[in-house]
C-alpha cells in the first residue's frame, strides 16, 4: 500500500487513476469525507478544472446526482461553496470535490475493493452504479460543474506563507534571495535586503527565527512568540486549526470512535500535546 501512494507522488501516475473518457470510478480516500466511512469513497472524474489543469473535479458516487443535474451554473456555485448549515433546509451541497494531482492524492482502483473494505467503508455499490449512469448520460451536466467551479472568487491569502504562489517574482528578488541563501545567520541579521516583493521581509524573519532565533533582538523574539501564539492558539493563517477548533475535533472524533482503544490511545496522546501548548495568550499579552 505504501509504494503504491509512494507512486502517487508522480502527477502523471496519479493522472492515471482519473479516467476523462469513460469516467471509469476510482476510490478517493481523503480527509473531506467521514471517518465513519474511513475518510473513502467512490468517485466518477468529470472534467479538468478550467484554469488548473493540475485539478480534476470528481463526484461522489455515494449521492444520487438526479437533484442536481438539472441546475444552472449559477445555483451549482451555490450548492458548491455555501456551508452545508447555511443553505436552506432539505437542500444539500454538490458533492463535487477536486483532486489535485501534484499533491499526491490517495486514489486506487475499483477492484481492489473485498468484501471486508466495502463493509468496512459502508458503501452501496449497486447505487454507485446507479449514479455513475446517471452521470454518464448528462454530459453537460460535467461542463456546467466546471463552469460554477470557475466561478470562485479568488482571494488572495493574507498570510505570505499561504501567499507563496499568489504571484511569481521579479529577477531582481530572486537574485536577492540567492545572497540570502549564502549569507550567514549573523549577515541575515544586519543587512537589508531591500526586497521589492512585500511577501518576502516577513519570509525572511520567519526564515531567520526557525533556524537561529539566538540571533533574533529582543523585539524580534517578542514579535516572533506573539506570531507563534497566533498561529498556535487563535489559528491564525488560513485553515489552521486554533487550540478551541483542536479539542473540538478531538472531543468529535471520541464519539465517532467510542469503544476503539487504539483510536482512544492517540486520542489520549493529542490530547495531552495540546495541553502541553498551555494556555492560549492573546495579542495583548506581548503588549507593553
Amino acid at each position: 500500500l505504501y509504494e503504491w501512494l509512494f507512486q502517487l507522488r508522480n502527477k502523471r501516475k496519479a493522472a492515471g487513476q482519473l479516467d476523462l473518457v469513460r469516467h471509469r470510478p476510482v476510490l478517493h480516500t481523503s480527509r473531506m469525507y467521514p471517518a465513519e466511512t474511513g475518510c473513502t469513497t467512490l468517485v466518477m472524474p468529470l472534467i479538468t478544472e478550467l484554469r488548473n489543469s493540475n485539478s480534476v473535479l470528481v463526484y461522489d458516487l455515494r449521492q444520487n446526482p438526479e437533484p442536481f443535474l438539472e441546475l444552472e451554473v449559477d445555483v451549482l456555485h451555490d450548492r458548491l461553496f455555501t456551508r452545508s448549515e447555511d443553505l436552506p433546509e432539505g437542500m444539500s451541497r454538490l458533492p463535487v470535490k477536486s483532486v489535485k494531482i501534484n499533491k499526491c492524492p490517495a486514489l486506487a482502483p475499483r477492484n481492489t475493493l473485498d468484501e471486508a473494505a466495502i463493509e468496512r467503508i459502508a458503501i452501496d455499490l449497486d447505487a454507485c452504479d446507479r449514479h455513475y449512469k446517471l452521470l454518464s448520460a448528462n454530459s453537460d451536466f460535467m461542463q456546467r460543474v466546471a463552469q460554477a467551479y470557475d466561478r470562485r472568487a479568488f482571494v488572495p491569502a493574507e498570510d505570505v506563507e499561504l501567499a507563496l504562489y499568489d504571484g511569481f517574482l521579479n529577477d531582481a528578488d530572486r537574485n536577492r534571495l540567492a545572497r540570502v541563501r549564502a549569507a550567514s545567520p549573523q549577515k541575515l541579521a544586519s543587512t537589508d535586503f531591500n526586497f521589492q516583493d512585500k511577501r518576502l521581509p516577513e519570509l525572511l524573519f520567519r526564515y531567520r527565527a526557525r533556524n537561529w532565533p539566538e540571533t533574533l533582538s529582543a523585539q524580534e523574539l517578542q514579535r516572533w512568540e506573539q506570531f507563534r501564539c497566533q498561529r498556535v492558539c487563535n489559528g491564525m493563517g488560513g485553515n489552521t486549526l486554533g487550540l478551541n477548533e483542536y479539542s473540538e475535533r478531538i472531543a468529535q472524533l471520541r464519539k465517532e470512535r467510542e469503544g476503539d482503544r487504539e483510536a482512544r490511545r492517540c486520542l489520549d496522546a493529542l490530547d495531552e500535546w495540546g495541553a502541553s501548548l498551555g494556555d492560549c495568550r492573546t495579542q495583548d499579552d506581548f503588549s507593553g
